[in-house]
C-alpha cells in the first residue's frame, strides 16, 4: 500500500513554449505475511519538470527528473529495523523527444533518453560489493501516434538501447547489455 502526496505546477509562457514541473512524495505501508510485518521500502521523492518548444509543424520536449529513497525496514528478530545503509540507490533520468506533425492525424517522434541508477550504500558478502550496483542506460528510437478519431489514437516506440552495470552481489563484473525496447498502446478518451 502507497499512500502518495503530488504537487503540480505548470506555466505557458505563449503558445508554443511551457514548463511544468512536480514533486512527488511516496509512504509505503509495511508488507505482512502471516500478520507479520516482513519489510517496508523506504519514502522516496521525485522531482522532475519538463519543458516543450512546438513551432509548428516540429517540437521539442526536454524532461528531467530525479528520485531520492530513504532507507528500507526489514525483519530482525521478529520486528522490522531501518537497514544501517541504503539498500535502494538514487536514480535520474533525462529525455528529450523531437516530434514532427507529418499529417492532422500523424505525429512521428524520435526519443532518446538516458537513466541513472545509483548504487546502493548497503555492502554485502566477503567481496564488500553493493547491494545493488551503479547502471547507465541509453536509448533512442522512432515512434508515431496516429489519431484515429477525436477520442482514439494508437502509439507505438522502437527504442536500442545500451546498459551498463556495474558489479554487485549478483555479478561480481561489470556487464553492458544491449537490447531494443519495444512499446504499443492505444488511448481512448471520453
Amino acid at each position: 500500500d502507497q499512500i502518495l502526496g503530488v504537487v503540480l505546477g505548470g506555466w505557458q509562457a505563449s503558445s508554443r513554449i511551457s514548463l511544468d514541473a512536480f514533486v512527488s512524495c511516496s509512504y509505503f505501508l509495511p508488507d505482512t505475511v502471516n500478520a507479520q510485518e516482513t519489510f517496508q521500502q523506504g519514502a522516496n521523492v521525485v522531482i522532475g519538470g519538463n519543458f516543450r518548444y512546438k513551432p509548428d509543424p516540429v517540437g521539442i520536449t526536454i524532461s528531467l527528473q530525479g528520485t531520492a529513497q530513504s532507507k528500507n525496514s526489514v525483519l530482525i528478530d521478529e520486528a522490522l529495523q531501518t537497514e544501517e545503509d541504503k539498500s535502494s540507490g538514487n536514480n535520474l533520468f533525462g529525455l528529450t523527444d523531437l516530434t514532427y506533425q507529418a499529417s492532422p492525424k500523424l505525429l512521428l517522434r524520435i526519443l532518446g533518453d538516458v537513466r541513472y541508477y545509483g548504487e546502493t550504500e548497503l555492502k554485502q558478502g566477503e567481496a564488500n560489493l553493493p547491494f545493488k550496483g551503479q547502471r547507465v542506460r541509453y536509448a533512442i528510437g522512432p515512434g508515431a501516434i496516429y489519431a484515429v478519431n477525436k477520442h482514439l489514437s494508437c502509439d507505438g516506440l522502437v527504442k536500442w538501447l545500451i546498459m551498463r552495470q556495474e558489479p554487485d552481489i549478483r555479478q561480481d563484473e561489470e556487464v553492458t547489455y544491449q537490447g531494443v525496447n519495444m512499446d504499443v498502446g492505444c488511448t481512448f478518451t471520453f
